[in-house]
């Protein structure tokens, strides 16, 4: 199986002039097109970008969607757009009036789409009734999107799932701005040779832009892409700035090779200046009238070293490190260059000595170096600090961390994305992610700098760190560049409005993206969906993980005796005592348990995510299977017999009951499945099974009877259902064990004994099964099978219906064929489930104890 994320940047390689780019994509297409299994994984919408689209398409199938065919891919792509707003209108529509207006439109809207139209008629009849049947209405309303959706979506294997879907489910709250909580934090440049620097570049700009002017060959570009790079390396790192001149000086214009000397020393054997093919453009661009006298100047300013009370920016960034980070926490800082990245993590162990606090991770590092400081980061508890360039900001995860310093803000949307990304993930838990942003000097009152500039069209107009906008990324592609030169020609002059725009083309592009998740994306699995992040969130909730924790670790501690250790915060590993006294055979320890416990584990998900050599001890764990097999082979505890002691109950024993307590395991009966799998190898009965899972959770089912078959009162019940109390407070569970098992012939005789076991599973099996609430269980799994059965096979009809070839028809009516079958087998797994006897226990409830009793039975039998 392939698996290709960031899919739509490999799409987009197909289209690069640059030999190299379409080299790769080739080697991807020869992949995909080889491998069994394909999964293309994006979270920006590729439709918005049609030749990109089609990459990604043809990389799923290359006969339907050929590269060369552009133009008859933009006319399929233009019936989209009704679809989607018919889609959109239909969503969450109740109104009878605007469904029918909605039903007449669509079958004006489709003429020659026959099965639409009979929908739509059958929608009228159904809204021309008096009262309105809304199940029915509901349902055919669902049936109208089923069609829309399978028969013009551009390909039925694509599927769109977003995150908003679930959001709710899955917050992780990327900034607080509560009072006194602020958890975006704007810093600022402590520096003055930056101020001076900044006043030399908005004087360099206004200069250009004076010489531009006059130019014939505008090349507005290359001298907005040289600003951005003179801007940046002078707030982040003034070696690299020093070098970005050397190189803008070594043009051909100036006549000489500059050497070194005449301006800038080679400090520290400094290594060649890295610049991507764009950057190195922009240097050698024609040089501007006054320019050498401007950029000598600058270089002079950098070369200065920083003036008494004052703080370079190293230094700025470790007293935000010290101030903010607790001797628990982690934090990730971001440089946009691997020189910058080099150069901070170099200055912090130099002057402040952080020694073991500190990771670094560079593109200029080997991949062994970068994955030996990745381990360091995530498993040292020394280590806090990780400093990382534009390598670290895809691929890795960082939700551990609790602190983001942005060292500098590249004049690219997406790698900000791609940087709070990597910290705001699953499993970082619900406390605000604390951002800190350095801006470089402070902007007059009514002026800004580019830096606060680009900053607030981040902040306010794209909201990138409020929420994720990578749904966005083909808008920020597009709007960079005009930012970029707006910033070159005009300054920070007309800010607001120009945030003011980007907002409007944010909102624009979402409402598109929403009208093209409404074709996309599988209305099915959308609950799902969101009931299985809300079922991790509980799993991974404090509670539930004390209660986990508490329940393997009273049976492996306190039953098997084994030792825990835990060298590492939340980190657990079990051995097993061989001295402990346990009647559980060696054999089964050693067989069953002990090769599950090879490695290291953690009941926090956050802490198996942070550390590699770590598992998550949560169900599917192959520890906890093995203790559920081992329980499920030893009878001790499913089988046994109880004093229960009820202080609320007379103490006379004038109160008393005794019957049986069965546990009951409810779930869908494998045998239909298997009967009707029996002739085919394709598909596993366990998979069919979990859908079947999906309608009909397995649960546990209690149920009390009394020797007779019958249910105790409901004053009985709860008494028999509340968790047993302590001896201090007045009542015990006792076992009925050894000595004390004549005390069940007290009320049932020996030799009535198997008999009434046997009755009384048989009553309670009944009583179960015919119970309202078991009922009502099988018809809602009944129901809700149906549903879904429906649509499924309503979708391979209709994409039976479009297949393009006869082979494509064929092997759609043999699935529908299937999952007909497959559909009869699971509505009889549900129809009689299987109910599993899981454990047996006799119990005699009194208000007295159990020596009371005995003692009274005593002096009876004299």
């Amino acid at each position: 199986m392939l698996i290709v994320d960031e899919a739509h940047r490999v799409a987009q390689w197909s289209s690069d002039s640059d030999g190299e780019y379409q080299r790769q994509f080739d080697h991807v297409r020869r992949l995909a097109h080889s491998a069994g299994r394909l999964l293309l994984l994006s979270a920006t919408p590729a439709h918005r970008e049609e030749r990109t689209f089609l990459a990604m398409l043809h990389l799923i199938d290359p006969a339907m969607y050929s590269l060369d065919d552009l133009s008859s891919f933009r006319k399929r792509l233009e019936k989209r757009e009704d679809v989607q707003r018919f889609l959109l209108e239909l969503q969450g529509e109740e109104d009878s009036d605007w469904l029918r207006w909605t039903a007449e439109d669509l079958i004006k809207a489709f003429p020659d789409d026959d099965h639409l139209i009979e929908l739509c008629r059958g929608l009228l009849e159904i809204l021309d009734a008096d009262p309105v049947d809304s199940e029915a209405r509901d349902e055919q309303v669902h049936l109208i999107q089923v069609h829309l959706r399978e028969t013009y979506r551009v390909h039925q294997r694509m599927l769109r799932s977003r995150r908003n879907r679930v959001r709710s489910s899955l917050d992780t709250t990327r900034t607080n701005e509560q009072e006194n909580e602020r958890s975006l934090i704007e810093q600022y440049d402590l520096d003055g040779r930056r101020e001076d620097l900044h006043d030399l570049i908005e004087e360099w700009r206004l200069s250009a832009g004076r010489t531009l002017d006059r130019r014939a060959d505008l090349e507005i570009g290359r001298y907005a892409r040289l600003y951005e790079l003179l801007t940046q390396t002078a707030a982040s790192n003034l070696e690299v700035f020093r070098r970005v001149i050397r190189r803008r000086l070594q043009t051909k214009e100036v006549g000489v090779n500059l050497g070194e000397e005449d301006f800038i020393e080679n400090r520290d054997g400094a290594p060649t200046l890295d610049l991507s093919a764009e950057e190195e453009e922009a240097t050698t661009a024609p040089l501007l009238d006054e320019e050498v006298a401007l950029l000598r100047e600058m270089a002079t300013v950098a070369g200065q070293e920083t003036a008494e009370g004052e703080l370079d920016r190293p230094i700025l960034l470790h007293q935000i490190l010290e101030q903010s980070l607790e001797a628990d926490e982690q934090a990730v800082v971001f440089a946009s260059r691997t020189e910058t990245a080099e150069y901070l993590a170099q200055r912090l162990l130099e002057e402040v000595e952080v020694g073991d606090a500190l990771a670094c991770h560079a593109s200029s590092m080997s991949e062994e170096e970068r994955n030996d400081e990745l381990w360091r980061f995530h498993n040292e508890v020394s280590c806090q600090v990780l400093i990382t360039d534009e390598s670290g900001e895809e691929g890795q995860n960082f939700q551990k961390a609790g602190l983001l310093v942005h060292y500098d803000l590249p004049w690219d949307p997406s790698r900000i994305e791609q940087r709070i990304g990597r910290v705001d993930r699953i499993g970082r838990g619900e406390v605000p992610l604390q951002t800190h942003v350095l801006l470089g000097p402070v902007g007059d009152e009514d002026v800004s700098t580019p830096h606060e500039a680009w900053h607030r069209i981040l902040k306010e107009g794209l909201g990138v760190y409020e929420s994720s906008i990578a749904s966005l990324q083909f808008l920020v592609d597009r709007l960079a560049p005009r930012i970029r030169e707006h910033l070159f020609l005009d300054g920070t002059t007309d800010l607001d409005k120009i945030i003011e725009k980007v907002q409007e083309k944010a909102k624009e592009e979402m409402k598109r993206i929403e009208e093209e998740d409404s074709l996309d994306a599988v209305a099915a699995y959308e609950d799902e969906a969101r009931r299985f992040y809300e079922d991790l969130a509980e799993l991974d909730s404090p509670e539930m993980v004390s209660k986990i924790r508490r329940d393997v670790e009273g049976w492996v501690k306190k039953a098997l005796h084994f030792y825990r250790q835990s060298e590492r915060r939340g980190v657990v590993e079990y051995e097993e005592n061989i001295k402990g006294k346990t009647l559980v055979p060696r054999d089964q320890i050693l067989n069953k348990l002990m090769p599950a416990l090879r490695r290291p584990m953690s009941y926090h998900r956050s802490v198996a995510a942070r550390l590699d050599d770590v598992d998550l001890l949560q169900p599917g764990h192959p520890f906890l299977d093995a203790i559920s097999e081992l329980l499920h082979w030893d009878d001790r505890g499913r089988a046994y017999a109880i004093w229960r002691e009820v202080p609320s109950w007379p103490s006379d024993g004038s109160r008393e009951w005794a019957g049986f307590r069965f546990d009951f395991i409810v779930e869908a009966d494998r045998t239909p499945i298997e009967d009707a799998l029996a002739d085919t190898n394709r598909t596993d009965v366990n998979a069919i099974l979990r859908r079947a899972d999906r309608f009909l959770p397995p649960r546990v089912e209690t149920v009390f009877v009394d020797p007779e078959g019958e249910q105790p009162p409901r004053w009985v019940r709860n008494a028999l259902q509340d968790e047993p109390q302590k001896r201090e407070n007045g009542g015990i569970d006792t076992n009925l064990t050894k000595d004390r098992t004549p005390v069940i012939h007290d009320y049932i005789g020996s030799l009535k004994w198997e008999s009434r076991c046997r009755q009384s599973r048989s009553s309670a099996e009944d009583l179960l099964r015919g119970s309202d609430a078991f009922q009502q269980r099988i018809r809602l799994a009944l129901q809700n099978l149906r549903s879904t059965m429906r649509e499924r096979i309503e979708r391979l009809r209709i994409r039976t219906d479009s297949a393009l070839t006869a082979s494509s028809n064929q092997r759609y009516e043999d699935q529908v064929a299937f999952e007909q079958k497959i559909g009869d087998a699971l509505e009889r797994s549900l129809e009689s489930p299987l109910v599993r006897l899981d454990s047996i226990g006799f119990v005699v409830a009194s208000g007295c104890s159990l020596r009371d009793h005995r003692r009274s039975r005593s002096a009876e039998t004299g």
